[in-house]
């Protein structure tokens, strides 16, 4: 007899370790579907519900970043040193910005303000250098 418990616990760790490996992989933040398409290439069983919920748990362990962007909605990352992007608005090419970049002082801010700052998200929006160009 299989012990169906066992089962499932070892294909999710497979399935863990396969998208784990996929993110540091990735070269951009990715969408759900995105991180599905490519694992799934090598894992073709695996279903949608597992990708979600097994970032859902990176998420909640600190593992992966979500990026929420307005209209393009949410991707997610490994988790590094905090960053933002710059987005081509034609052809969707994205590179990541450090913090140094962006001359933003939160404590000033906060002081100013009275808020008491959580995070901040800072995306800029233009055209790549292949877009520019044509």
């Amino acid at each position: 007899m299989i012990n169906r418990k066992r089962e499932k616990v070892s294909r999710n760790t497979v399935s863990r370790e396969a998208l784990l490996l996929h993110l540091k992989q990735a070269r951009k933040p990715e969408t759900l579907e995105e991180i599905h398409r490519r694992v799934s290439k090598k894992m073709p069983s695996l279903a949608f519900s597992t990708v979600y919920r097994i970032i859902r748990s990176f998420e909640e362990q600190g593992i992966v970043d979500r990026v929420d962007w307005r209209d393009r909605g949410s991707r997610y990352e490994i988790v590094g040193p905090h960053h933002h992007h710059l987005v081509c608005e034609s052809c969707g090419a994205m590179k990541d910005i450090e913090d140094n970049d962006i001359s933003l002082n939160l404590k000033k801010i906060a002081a100013q303000t009275g808020f008491v700052l959580k995070d901040h998200i800072i995306e800029l929006t233009g055209l790549c250098e292949n877009c520019y160009k044509e």
